[in-house]
């Protein structure tokens, strides 16, 4: 469904309001990985994931969830510092507020 681009450029209703299927796909992108990684530190896994689309997405995170007022509406934890240079999984756990 994501790879249709009349679907990308559709506005779809999301949890947050109306948005671009582009950036539903990220949204939707974000809390897979997020969530698997969750799953996955719980029970002692490290994931594989393809680091182009990490880098692109931490990006895209980063632009979209902001890092100050997080609580209520914004459902993240402070963003945990982590060296710029970290892997883009680390990063972009880190700035949902996970500690890698």
């Amino acid at each position: 469904v994501w790879a249709d681009p009349e679907v990308l450029g559709r506005d779809l209703r999301l949890p947050m309001g109306v948005k671009p299927g582009a950036v539903a796909a990220a949204v939707y992108t974000n809390e897979l990985i997020l969530h698997t990684w969750d799953l996955a530190t719980a029970t002692g896994q490290r994931p594989e994931w393809d680091s182009g689309l990490l880098e692109r997405l931490v990006e895209v995170v980063r632009r979209a969830l902001p890092a100050e007022a997080r609580g209520g509406r914004i459902p993240y934890g402070e963003v945990v510092p982590v060296p710029a240079d970290a892997p883009a999984l680390d990063r972009l756990v880190a700035w949902s507020g996970r500690r890698p």
